[in-house]
C-alpha cells in the first residue's frame, strides 16, 4: 500500500510539472542577457539560446511552432552564431526560458527523494 502511494505521489509531482495543453507562453527577445526582456509568444515548446560573441553574452528567447516528431525538456550545446558554439534549451512549461532546466529537473528530482523518504 506504501509502494502505490509513492507511486501516485510521483505521478502527481509529475502532472503538477507537466504541461497538459498544446499551448505554452514563452519569452521572446534578442539581444542580452541583461536586457533580453521583449515581449512573448506561444507555442508547444520554448526555446533559450545563449553563446559568448565577442566577448558579450548573446541571447535568444522564443517559441517551438512544431513539434518536429517529439520534444524533450534538455539542453545541449550547438553551433549558433559566427559559428560559435553556444547552448540551446528546449522546455515546455509557460515562461520556462527564463531559467537554466536543469534547476527544474533538480527541483523534481529532490521532490521525488524526498517522497520515499517521508512515505517508506
Amino acid at each position: 500500500m506504501i509502494y502505490f502511494k509513492v507511486i501516485l505521489l510521483n505521478l502527481l509531482i509529475v502532472k503538477i510539472y507537466s504541461q497538459t495543453t498544446n499551448s505554452i507562453t514563452c519569452h521572446l527577445c534578442d539581444g542580452f542577457e541583461d536586457d533580453c526582456y521583449g515581449s512573448s509568444c506561444t507555442g508547444i515548446a520554448c526555446i533559450k539560446r545563449s553563446v559568448i560573441v565577442n566577448g558579450i553574452k548573446r541571447v535568444q528567447k522564443m517559441c517551438q511552432m512544431s513539434d518536429n516528431g517529439f520534444t524533450v525538456e534538455k539542453c545541449y550545446n550547438t553551433p549558433l552564431w559566427q559559428g560559435k558554439y553556444g547552448e540551446e534549451c528546449i522546455c515546455q512549461r509557460d515562461w520556462c526560458n527564463n531559467k537554466i532546466i536543469t534547476k527544474y529537473n533538480s527541483l523534481l528530482l529532490s521532490l521525488i527523494i524526498l517522497s520515499y523518504y517521508f512515505l517508506l
